[in-house]
């Protein structure tokens, strides 16, 4: 059984932080590592996943933000300010940039494999939905961070499906919304 093992210093050029920021996410259990005499070490296979966690977290925050622009696009397209969600996307990027670049990576990378972008979440579609009771039931059963439940969720058809559903609760949400607005 051989595992590779590479020194802390070396996890700091791979992550380009410091070797004082490779220690924080060591001792706050981020990264494990492994204490050989006064060395510390890492797993090659530990970093990779360690990295693997930090890009579905990074990309958690695209889905949020496209997700709250798109909400946005929306909302005008429903009171009548823009004739569609991309003429009123076009009119907001100037006022959002971040919002507009972030719902343009989510539409290019929305069939990549789970794990990358695999789709907006946030909102709020009703306490009754599916969708987020299947979150809540694997972050609970997992004990893990509602973004890794939504990873999990999102890997399989069923929690595709649920989710689905739920964003045409959220659109319809937003349509009635707005049509109140105006009245």
């Amino acid at each position: 059984m051989e595992e590779n093992f590479i020194s802390v210093h070396e996890v700091s050029e791979v992550l380009s932080i410091s070797v004082k920021a490779v220690n924080a996410l060591i001792k706050s259990g981020e990264l494990a590592g492994y204490q050989f005499g006064r060395e510390i070490r890492v797993k090659e296979e530990d970093l990779q996943q360690f990295i693997m966690r930090s890009k579905v977290q990074m990309n958690q925050q695209i889905i949020d933000k496209a997700n709250d622009f798109k909400l946005k696009c929306l909302e005008m397209e429903v009171a009548g300010k823009a004739g569609s969600i991309e003429e009123a996307a076009e009119i907001l990027e100037a006022s959002d940039p971040s919002g507009y670049n972030a719902l343009k990576h989510w539409e290019a990378h929305k069939h990549d494999k789970p794990g990358v972008v695999t789709g907006f979440v946030g909102g709020s579609a009703g306490s009754g939905s599916n969708y987020e009771q299947m979150v809540e039931t694997v972050r609970q059963q997992r004990g893990c961070r509602e973004s890794e439940a939504v990873r999990v969720v999102m890997s399989t058809p069923e929690g595709k499906q649920a989710f689905e559903s739920y964003w045409q609760g959220i659109e319809q949400a937003a349509r009635e919304r707005a049509y109140t607005y105006e009245r």
